[in-house]
Protein backbone atom coordinates (compact mmCIF):
# COMPACT_ATOMS: atom_id res chain seq x y z
CA UNK A 1 0.00 0.00 0.00
CA UNK A 2 2.52 2.22 0.59
CA UNK A 3 3.83 2.15 -2.88
CA UNK A 4 0.42 3.66 -4.17
CA UNK A 5 1.12 6.47 -2.16
CA UNK A 6 4.12 7.17 -2.95
CA UNK A 7 3.50 6.66 -6.25
CA UNK A 8 0.42 9.59 -6.12
CA UNK A 9 2.99 11.90 -5.05
CA UNK A 10 5.44 11.04 -8.00
CA UNK A 11 2.85 11.83 -10.59
CA UNK A 12 2.02 14.96 -9.33
CA UNK A 13 5.64 15.89 -8.99
CA UNK A 14 6.94 14.43 -12.38
CA UNK A 15 5.78 17.02 -14.95
CA UNK A 16 8.29 19.39 -13.27
CA UNK A 17 11.17 16.87 -12.92
CA UNK A 18 13.57 16.97 -15.57
CA UNK A 19 15.21 13.66 -13.91
CA UNK A 20 13.79 10.21 -12.40
CA UNK A 21 12.36 10.51 -9.02
CA UNK A 22 11.01 7.37 -7.08
CA UNK A 23 11.21 5.49 -3.88
CA UNK A 24 13.35 2.22 -2.64
CA UNK A 25 12.97 -0.42 -0.09
CA UNK A 26 15.70 -1.47 2.38
CA UNK A 27 16.74 -3.99 -0.32
CA UNK A 28 17.30 -1.39 -2.82
CA UNK A 29 14.37 -2.68 -4.92
CA UNK A 30 12.18 0.17 -6.44
CA UNK A 31 8.90 0.22 -5.02
CA UNK A 32 7.78 3.95 -7.04
CA UNK A 33 9.25 5.41 -9.88
CA UNK A 34 8.77 8.49 -12.12
CA UNK A 35 10.04 6.01 -14.60
CA UNK A 36 7.78 3.07 -14.69
CA UNK A 37 9.54 0.48 -15.97
CA UNK A 38 12.09 0.96 -13.45
CA UNK A 39 9.58 -0.54 -10.43
CA UNK A 40 10.50 -3.73 -9.27
CA UNK A 41 14.05 -3.40 -10.43
CA UNK A 42 17.05 -3.25 -7.91
CA UNK A 43 19.53 -0.03 -7.85
CA UNK A 44 22.76 -2.25 -7.02
CA UNK A 45 24.30 1.12 -5.74
CA UNK A 46 22.03 1.87 -2.85
CA UNK A 47 24.08 0.47 0.28
CA UNK A 48 22.01 0.53 3.81
CA UNK A 49 24.81 0.19 6.13
CA UNK A 50 26.71 3.38 4.38
CA UNK A 51 23.95 6.35 5.17
CA UNK A 52 24.93 9.08 7.16
CA UNK A 53 23.53 8.64 10.33
CA UNK A 54 23.32 12.66 10.37
CA UNK A 55 21.61 13.64 7.57
CA UNK A 56 20.29 10.30 6.80
CA UNK A 57 21.67 10.93 2.97
CA UNK A 58 23.69 8.94 0.93
CA UNK A 59 25.45 9.99 -2.47
CA UNK A 60 26.51 7.23 -4.89
CA UNK A 61 27.89 7.47 -8.13
CA UNK A 62 24.66 8.07 -10.06
CA UNK A 63 22.04 8.47 -7.65
CA UNK A 64 21.36 10.79 -4.22
CA UNK A 65 18.98 8.60 -1.36
CA UNK A 66 17.62 10.66 1.50
CA UNK A 67 15.65 7.98 4.09
CA UNK A 68 11.91 8.53 5.35
CA UNK A 69 11.25 9.14 8.58
CA UNK A 70 8.40 5.47 8.37
CA UNK A 71 6.22 5.12 11.45
CA UNK A 72 6.13 1.50 10.02
CA UNK A 73 9.62 0.75 11.19
CA UNK A 74 13.28 2.59 11.06
CA UNK A 75 14.91 3.33 7.48
CA UNK A 76 12.01 1.68 6.35
CA UNK A 77 11.88 3.62 2.40
CA UNK A 78 14.48 6.02 0.66
CA UNK A 79 13.59 8.59 -2.31
CA UNK A 80 16.13 8.75 -4.90
CA UNK A 81 16.80 10.97 -7.86
CA UNK A 82 19.21 10.44 -10.74
CA UNK A 83 22.32 13.04 -10.52
CA UNK A 84 24.62 13.74 -7.99
CA UNK A 85 25.06 17.74 -8.43
CA UNK A 86 23.18 20.31 -5.83
CA UNK A 87 19.80 19.97 -7.93
CA UNK A 88 19.53 16.29 -7.62
CA UNK A 89 20.23 16.39 -3.82
CA UNK A 90 17.79 19.85 -3.01
CA UNK A 91 15.30 17.55 -5.26
CA UNK A 92 15.46 14.43 -3.11
CA UNK A 93 15.38 16.42 0.09
CA UNK A 94 12.10 18.09 -1.09
CA UNK A 95 10.52 14.91 -2.38
CA UNK A 96 11.33 12.93 0.82
CA UNK A 97 9.29 15.65 2.50
CA UNK A 98 6.44 15.28 0.23
CA UNK A 99 7.05 11.29 0.82
CA UNK A 100 7.08 11.85 4.74
CA UNK A 101 4.15 13.54 4.77
CA UNK A 102 2.11 11.22 2.70
CA UNK A 103 3.12 8.68 4.62
CA UNK A 104 2.19 9.71 7.79
CA UNK A 105 -1.16 10.66 6.68
CA UNK A 106 -1.77 7.34 5.41
CA UNK A 107 -0.63 5.61 8.27
CA UNK A 108 -2.57 8.20 10.83
CA UNK A 109 -5.88 7.47 8.32
CA UNK A 110 -5.24 3.85 8.64
CA UNK A 111 -4.22 4.41 12.90
CA UNK A 112 -7.72 5.97 13.07
CA UNK A 113 -9.78 3.23 11.78
CA UNK A 114 -8.09 0.98 13.27
CA UNK A 115 -9.21 2.69 16.41
CA UNK A 116 -12.63 3.34 15.94
CA UNK A 117 -12.47 -0.59 15.49
CA UNK A 118 -11.26 -0.94 18.65
CA UNK A 119 -13.57 1.30 20.19
CA UNK A 120 -16.50 -0.18 19.07
CA UNK A 121 -15.11 -3.82 19.50
CA UNK A 122 -14.52 -2.98 23.61
CA UNK A 123 -10.84 -3.86 22.60
CA UNK A 124 -9.47 -0.46 24.10
CA UNK A 125 -9.32 0.64 27.98
CA UNK A 126 -11.51 3.39 28.81
CA UNK A 127 -8.60 5.63 30.15
CA UNK A 128 -6.70 4.83 26.68
CA UNK A 129 -9.33 6.23 24.62
CA UNK A 130 -8.03 10.10 25.63
CA UNK A 131 -4.47 9.09 25.07
CA UNK A 132 -4.92 7.72 22.00
CA UNK A 133 -7.58 10.53 21.05
CA UNK A 134 -4.99 12.80 21.49
CA UNK A 135 -2.36 11.48 19.69
CA UNK A 136 -4.68 11.02 16.06
CA UNK A 137 -6.21 14.02 16.70
CA UNK A 138 -9.84 13.19 17.50
CA UNK A 139 -12.48 14.98 17.72
CA UNK A 140 -13.67 13.26 21.33
CA UNK A 141 -17.15 14.97 21.68
CA UNK A 142 -17.89 15.24 17.97
CA UNK A 143 -21.71 14.17 17.71
CA UNK A 144 -21.68 10.98 15.82
CA UNK A 145 -24.40 8.05 14.54
CA UNK A 146 -23.36 4.60 13.83
CA UNK A 147 -24.66 2.27 10.87
CA UNK A 148 -24.66 -1.10 10.61
CA UNK A 149 -25.58 -2.28 7.13
CA UNK A 150 -25.95 -6.62 7.37
CA UNK A 151 -25.36 -7.85 3.98
CA UNK A 152 -28.50 -11.06 3.71
CA UNK A 153 -29.13 -12.16 0.39
CA UNK A 154 -25.53 -11.82 -0.95
CA UNK A 155 -22.61 -10.64 0.01
CA UNK A 156 -19.38 -8.78 -2.11
CA UNK A 157 -16.15 -7.54 -0.61
CA UNK A 158 -16.76 -4.51 -2.54
CA UNK A 159 -19.38 -3.00 -1.04
CA UNK A 160 -16.98 -1.47 1.87
CA UNK A 161 -15.29 0.48 -0.88
CA UNK A 162 -19.02 1.36 -2.27
CA UNK A 163 -20.00 2.98 1.06
CA UNK A 164 -17.01 4.58 1.44
CA UNK A 165 -17.34 6.37 -1.87
CA UNK A 166 -20.60 7.86 0.05
CA UNK A 167 -18.78 8.96 2.76
CA UNK A 168 -15.86 10.93 1.30
CA UNK A 169 -14.95 12.87 4.50
CA UNK A 170 -11.80 10.34 5.74
CA UNK A 171 -11.23 12.75 8.59
CA UNK A 172 -14.50 12.64 10.42
CA UNK A 173 -16.12 9.81 8.69
CA UNK A 174 -15.47 6.11 8.94
CA UNK A 175 -16.35 2.62 7.19
CA UNK A 176 -14.73 -0.50 8.69
CA UNK A 177 -15.53 -4.13 8.26
CA UNK A 178 -16.13 -5.86 10.49
CA UNK A 179 -16.56 -9.51 8.74
CA UNK A 180 -17.73 -10.72 5.95
CA UNK A 181 -21.47 -9.41 6.17
CA UNK A 182 -21.34 -6.74 8.25
CA UNK A 183 -20.23 -3.36 7.72
CA UNK A 184 -20.10 -0.36 10.00
CA UNK A 185 -20.46 3.37 9.32
CA UNK A 186 -19.27 5.87 12.30
CA UNK A 187 -21.05 9.08 10.56
CA UNK A 188 -20.01 12.35 12.35
CA UNK A 189 -23.58 14.35 12.19
CA UNK A 190 -23.93 18.14 12.74
CA UNK A 191 -25.88 19.05 16.02
CA UNK A 192 -29.94 19.45 15.49
CA UNK A 193 -29.64 16.76 12.82
CA UNK A 194 -33.00 15.29 12.07
CA UNK A 195 -33.81 11.86 12.22
CA UNK A 196 -35.56 11.88 8.96
CA UNK A 197 -32.16 13.21 7.36
CA UNK A 198 -30.72 10.09 9.28
CA UNK A 199 -33.00 8.03 7.58
CA UNK A 200 -32.23 9.19 3.94
CA UNK A 201 -28.43 8.69 4.86
CA UNK A 202 -29.06 4.65 5.14
CA UNK A 203 -31.71 4.81 2.31
CA UNK A 204 -28.94 5.70 -0.26
CA UNK A 205 -26.37 3.24 1.70
CA UNK A 206 -29.14 0.81 0.74
CA UNK A 207 -30.30 2.06 -2.42
CA UNK A 208 -26.31 2.08 -4.04
CA UNK A 209 -25.28 -1.97 -2.51
CA UNK A 210 -28.57 -3.19 -4.77
CA UNK A 211 -27.97 -0.45 -7.74
CA UNK A 212 -24.64 -1.25 -8.15
CA UNK A 213 -24.05 -5.11 -6.63
CA UNK A 214 -27.73 -6.11 -6.36
CA UNK A 215 -26.97 -6.91 -2.65
CA UNK A 216 -29.80 -6.87 -0.23
CA UNK A 217 -29.03 -5.92 2.99
CA UNK A 218 -30.87 -4.68 6.49
CA UNK A 219 -29.52 -1.22 8.21
CA UNK A 220 -29.80 -0.61 12.12
CA UNK A 221 -29.05 2.72 13.28
CA UNK A 222 -28.41 3.61 16.76
CA UNK A 223 -28.98 7.05 18.84
CA UNK A 224 -26.57 9.79 18.62
CA UNK A 225 -23.25 9.41 20.30
CA UNK A 226 -22.25 12.33 22.51
CA UNK A 227 -18.37 10.87 23.00
CA UNK A 228 -16.17 8.79 21.46
CA UNK A 229 -16.42 6.46 24.28
CA UNK A 230 -20.09 6.05 23.47
CA UNK A 231 -19.38 4.28 20.39
CA UNK A 232 -18.98 1.29 21.60
CA UNK A 233 -22.82 1.68 23.20
CA UNK A 234 -24.20 2.82 19.72
CA UNK A 235 -22.58 -0.29 18.09
CA UNK A 236 -24.89 -2.35 20.00
CA UNK A 237 -27.69 -0.53 19.82
CA UNK A 238 -27.50 -0.65 15.86
CA UNK A 239 -26.71 -4.69 16.04
CA UNK A 240 -30.17 -4.73 19.10
CA UNK A 241 -32.00 -2.54 16.28
CA UNK A 242 -31.46 -5.18 13.37
CA UNK A 243 -32.44 -8.19 15.95
CA UNK A 244 -35.74 -6.97 17.79
CA UNK A 245 -36.46 -5.28 14.24
CA UNK A 246 -36.15 -9.11 12.57
CA UNK A 247 -38.53 -10.36 14.67
CA UNK A 248 -41.31 -7.68 15.67
CA UNK A 249 -40.78 -5.82 12.17
CA UNK A 250 -39.59 -8.17 9.70
CA UNK A 251 -40.43 -5.95 6.96
CA UNK A 252 -38.32 -3.59 7.48
CA UNK A 253 -34.80 -2.90 5.87
CA UNK A 254 -33.76 0.07 7.71
CA UNK A 255 -34.69 0.48 11.63
CA UNK A 256 -34.01 3.00 14.15
CA UNK A 257 -33.03 2.14 17.37
CA UNK A 258 -35.16 4.96 18.77
CA UNK A 259 -38.61 3.50 17.29
CA UNK A 260 -38.04 0.06 18.90
CA UNK A 261 -40.24 0.83 21.32
CA UNK A 262 -41.03 -2.12 23.97
CA UNK A 263 -39.47 -4.25 20.98
CA UNK A 264 -35.94 -3.56 22.81
CA UNK A 265 -37.22 -4.11 26.57
CA UNK A 266 -39.17 -7.73 25.86
CA UNK A 267 -36.18 -8.62 24.03
CA UNK A 268 -33.97 -8.10 26.27
CA UNK A 269 -35.39 -9.89 29.00
CA UNK A 270 -34.44 -13.10 30.65
CA UNK A 271 -35.86 -16.19 29.61
CA UNK A 272 -37.06 -17.35 33.12
CA UNK A 273 -38.99 -14.03 33.44
CA UNK A 274 -41.03 -14.20 30.33
CA UNK A 275 -41.89 -18.21 31.28
CA UNK A 276 -43.41 -17.01 34.43
CA UNK A 277 -45.01 -14.27 33.23
CA UNK A 278 -46.71 -16.86 30.02
CA UNK A 279 -47.42 -18.66 33.24
CA UNK A 280 -49.09 -16.16 35.15
CA UNK A 281 -51.08 -15.18 32.69
CA UNK A 282 -52.53 -19.09 31.65
CA UNK A 283 -52.98 -19.91 34.50
CA UNK A 284 -56.45 -21.06 34.50
CA UNK A 285 -55.97 -22.16 30.79
CA UNK A 286 -53.01 -22.94 29.00
CA UNK A 287 -51.03 -21.45 26.06
CA UNK A 288 -51.92 -24.64 24.37
CA UNK A 289 -55.91 -23.83 24.48
CA UNK A 290 -55.87 -21.03 22.52
CA UNK A 291 -57.57 -21.18 18.97
CA UNK A 292 -54.91 -22.13 15.70
CA UNK A 293 -55.49 -18.57 14.49
CA UNK A 294 -53.82 -17.12 17.57
CA UNK A 295 -51.18 -19.27 17.71
CA UNK A 296 -49.81 -19.11 14.18
CA UNK A 297 -49.53 -15.26 14.74
CA UNK A 298 -48.08 -15.91 17.80
CA UNK A 299 -45.30 -18.45 16.49
CA UNK A 300 -45.01 -16.61 12.89
CA UNK A 301 -41.93 -14.42 14.04
CA UNK A 302 -40.22 -17.51 15.83
CA UNK A 303 -37.18 -19.42 14.21
CA UNK A 304 -39.61 -22.84 13.31
CA UNK A 305 -41.06 -24.14 10.40
CA UNK A 306 -44.36 -23.91 9.78
CA UNK A 307 -46.69 -25.46 6.91
CA UNK A 308 -49.18 -23.65 4.83
CA UNK A 309 -51.44 -24.58 1.87
CA UNK A 310 -52.42 -22.02 -0.05
CA UNK A 311 -53.29 -21.24 -4.06
CA UNK A 312 -50.68 -19.49 -5.47
CA UNK A 313 -51.95 -16.50 -7.60
CA UNK A 314 -48.87 -14.00 -8.38
CA UNK A 315 -45.18 -13.11 -7.80
CA UNK A 316 -45.39 -9.20 -6.60
CA UNK A 317 -43.06 -6.37 -5.28
CA UNK A 318 -42.97 -4.77 -1.52
CA UNK A 319 -43.26 -1.34 -2.46
CA UNK A 320 -41.26 -1.03 1.21
CA UNK A 321 -38.42 -3.09 1.12
CA UNK A 322 -38.46 -4.59 -2.55
CA UNK A 323 -38.78 -7.84 -1.64
CA UNK A 324 -40.46 -9.98 -3.25
CA UNK A 325 -43.97 -11.55 -2.53
CA UNK A 326 -46.36 -14.70 -3.20
CA UNK A 327 -49.84 -13.78 -3.43
CA UNK A 328 -51.30 -16.98 -2.42
CA UNK A 329 -54.92 -17.82 -1.00
CA UNK A 330 -54.75 -19.70 2.04
CA UNK A 331 -58.50 -21.73 2.17
CA UNK A 332 -57.94 -22.22 6.22
CA UNK A 333 -57.95 -18.80 6.70
CA UNK A 334 -60.12 -18.03 3.17
CA UNK A 335 -58.73 -14.74 2.26
CA UNK A 336 -55.63 -13.71 0.22
CA UNK A 337 -52.67 -13.19 2.07
CA UNK A 338 -48.66 -12.08 1.02
CA UNK A 339 -45.64 -14.44 1.83
CA UNK A 340 -41.93 -13.68 1.52
CA UNK A 341 -40.41 -15.50 -0.72
CA UNK A 342 -36.90 -15.77 0.80
CA UNK A 343 -38.94 -17.71 3.76
CA UNK A 344 -39.68 -19.98 1.74
CA UNK A 345 -38.20 -23.22 2.06
CA UNK A 346 -39.71 -25.68 -0.14
CA UNK A 347 -42.89 -26.38 -2.34
CA UNK A 348 -44.83 -29.32 -2.65
CA UNK A 349 -47.09 -29.50 -5.69
CA UNK A 350 -51.01 -30.55 -4.69
CA UNK A 351 -53.82 -31.46 -6.15
CA UNK A 352 -55.48 -28.82 -8.71
CA UNK A 353 -57.78 -25.89 -7.17
CA UNK A 354 -60.67 -26.52 -8.82
CA UNK A 355 -62.07 -22.69 -7.67
CA UNK A 356 -58.77 -21.34 -9.23
CA UNK A 357 -60.49 -18.73 -11.47
CA UNK A 358 -62.41 -17.30 -9.05
CA UNK A 359 -60.12 -16.94 -6.54
CA UNK A 360 -57.90 -14.97 -9.13
CA UNK A 361 -60.80 -13.10 -10.07
CA UNK A 362 -60.39 -12.16 -6.61
CA UNK A 363 -57.19 -10.78 -6.67
CA UNK A 364 -58.02 -8.99 -9.88
CA UNK A 365 -60.75 -7.17 -8.42
CA UNK A 366 -58.98 -6.45 -5.05
CA UNK A 367 -55.71 -4.44 -7.61
CA UNK A 368 -57.11 -0.98 -7.73
CA UNK A 369 -56.96 -0.59 -3.67
CA UNK A 370 -53.34 -2.48 -3.65
CA UNK A 371 -50.87 -0.41 -3.42
CA UNK A 372 -47.90 -3.29 -2.33
CA UNK A 373 -48.59 -6.35 -1.35
CA UNK A 374 -50.33 -6.21 1.75
CA UNK A 375 -54.05 -7.16 1.84
CA UNK A 376 -55.39 -6.17 5.42
CA UNK A 377 -54.50 -2.72 7.29
CA UNK A 378 -53.73 -2.09 10.35
CA UNK A 379 -56.75 0.12 11.90
CA UNK A 380 -58.98 -3.00 10.97
CA UNK A 381 -61.08 -1.24 8.42
CA UNK A 382 -62.02 -2.51 5.12
CA UNK A 383 -60.49 0.32 2.98
CA UNK A 384 -58.50 3.21 4.24
CA UNK A 385 -58.42 6.13 2.45
CA UNK A 386 -55.88 8.09 1.84
CA UNK A 387 -56.14 12.07 0.88
CA UNK A 388 -53.50 14.91 0.56
CA UNK A 389 -52.89 18.03 -1.35
CA UNK A 390 -49.35 19.54 -2.19
CA UNK A 391 -48.29 23.13 -3.44
CA UNK A 392 -45.52 23.88 -5.92
CA UNK A 393 -43.53 26.59 -7.35
CA UNK A 394 -43.52 27.97 -10.80
CA UNK A 395 -40.38 25.78 -11.62
CA UNK A 396 -41.70 22.87 -9.82
CA UNK A 397 -44.50 21.84 -12.60
CA UNK A 398 -42.57 18.33 -12.72
CA UNK A 399 -44.28 17.37 -9.07
CA UNK A 400 -47.27 17.24 -10.47
CA UNK A 401 -45.91 15.35 -13.58
CA UNK A 402 -44.62 12.66 -11.15
CA UNK A 403 -47.32 12.44 -9.16
CA UNK A 404 -49.19 11.15 -11.87
CA UNK A 405 -46.23 8.90 -12.91
CA UNK A 406 -46.19 7.01 -9.29
CA UNK A 407 -49.97 7.44 -8.61
CA UNK A 408 -50.58 3.49 -8.92
CA UNK A 409 -54.20 2.96 -7.83
CA UNK A 410 -54.54 6.71 -6.60
CA UNK A 411 -55.68 9.25 -8.37
CA UNK A 412 -54.52 12.95 -8.88
CA UNK A 413 -56.20 16.36 -9.59
CA UNK A 414 -55.02 19.50 -10.39
CA UNK A 415 -56.43 22.32 -8.55
CA UNK A 416 -54.69 25.59 -9.97
CA UNK A 417 -51.27 25.98 -12.24
CA UNK A 418 -49.51 25.34 -8.52
CA UNK A 419 -51.66 22.80 -6.99
CA UNK A 420 -52.90 19.34 -7.10
CA UNK A 421 -54.46 16.64 -4.84
CA UNK A 422 -53.80 13.01 -4.70
CA UNK A 423 -56.18 10.74 -3.11
CA UNK A 424 -56.32 6.87 -3.09
CA UNK A 425 -58.53 3.94 -1.39
CA UNK A 426 -56.00 1.39 -0.53
CA UNK A 427 -56.28 -1.89 1.76
CA UNK A 428 -53.14 -0.51 3.64
CA UNK A 429 -52.34 2.56 3.95
CA UNK A 430 -48.76 2.40 6.06
CA UNK A 431 -47.02 0.89 2.83
CA UNK A 432 -47.94 4.29 1.01
CA UNK A 433 -45.99 6.18 3.82
CA UNK A 434 -42.26 6.09 2.48
CA UNK A 435 -43.39 7.34 -0.67
CA UNK A 436 -45.74 10.23 0.60
CA UNK A 437 -42.56 11.40 2.83
CA UNK A 438 -40.91 12.28 -0.47
CA UNK A 439 -43.76 15.39 -0.86
CA UNK A 440 -43.87 16.32 3.09
CA UNK A 441 -42.49 19.80 2.34
CA UNK A 442 -44.65 20.67 -0.20
CA UNK A 443 -48.11 19.07 1.85
CA UNK A 444 -50.44 21.64 2.67
CA UNK A 445 -53.45 19.43 3.96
Amino acid sequence: MPSRIFQNVIIQMKDSLDRTLGVVDDQGYVIASSELASIGSRLEDFRLSQFDPDSNELVTAGHVYVMLNSESGPLGYAAFVDGTDSVAKTVCSISAVAFDEALSNYEEKHNRSAFIKNIISDNILPGDVYVRAKELHFVTDELRSVFLIRQTANSDVAASELISRLFPDRQHDFVLNINETDIVVVKSIRPGTELEEIHEMAVGIEKALHEQYGIRCVIGISTEAQHLRELADRYKEAQVAIDVGRVFDSDKTIIHYESLGLGRIIYQLPTTLCEMFLNEVFKKNPIETLDEDTLETINRHKDRISENHVVPLRIMVSTQSGRQYLMAYAPRFRQISSYRTDNILSVRLNEPCERYDEIHERLESMAPHLWGVSTHGRSGARLEHVEFTVRYGDDEAHIHGRLEREKRCGTVERLDEHTSRFSADVYDAAEMVPWIRTFICRITS
